[in-house]
């Protein structure tokens, strides 16, 4: 192998993995910040709901922004964060 084609390995991978880094980051944030809302409205209760509701977390921001009557704009550009860094990993593994 080529120490251009070794390179471009080496790159690929190396984006992938911050492409797949970024994504666990932003699902660990935006889940942490369903769990505090909820623990605020809820107390204790909000803690466990947490972990049930997981798959809800689609639905969140919008039940989040009835409640509090405020846009959850940092929920949403974590978000984003999580899409962009599956597309580096898609576009990486190419």
């Amino acid at each position: 192998m080529s120490p251009k084609a070794r390179r471009l390995v080496i790159m690929k991978k190396l984006t992938s993995s911050i492409g797949g880094v970024i994504f666990l980051i932003s699902g660990l944030f935006t889940w942490l910040f369903m769990m505090f809302a909820l623990i605020h409205w809820w107390g204790l209760l909000g803690f466990f709901a947490s972990f049930i509701f997981t798959p809800g977390i689609a639905i969140f921001p919008f039940v989040f922004w009835i409640i509090e009557h405020q846009f959850p704009t940092t929920y949403f550009v974590a978000w984003g964060l999580g899409v962009l860094g599956l597309v580096v990993m898609s576009v990486s593994d190419k």
